[in-house]
């Protein structure tokens, strides 16, 4: 009863490290660029665990999480002058 089995790999997931650090300047700190959902045919429909879909939905917190991270700076260094 074996299934197709699906040889594609997964989308990588950026293992870079958040930075604590604020930068000196907007241009040293662009926003975090949301991951791009899988194409329609990228789930092979077999029941995988994990799916190509439960790697996005954890890329999508990661990037929201960043992007939250991101304004704080932002608003922080608006405050400050900077």
């Amino acid at each position: 009863m074996g299934g197709k089995r699906d040889t594609r790999a997964a989308p990588a997931i950026d293992s870079r490290p958040m930075s604590a650090s604020t930068p000196s300047t907007p241009d040293d700190d662009p926003p975090p660029r949301e991951p791009q959902a899988p194409g329609d045919d990228a789930c092979c429909g077999n029941g995988c665990d994990p799916c190509v879909w439960d790697f996005y939905e954890m890329e999508r917190e990661r990037y929201f999480e960043q992007l939250r991270a991101w304004k704080a700076r932002r608003e922080a260094a608006r405050a400050g002058g900077g």
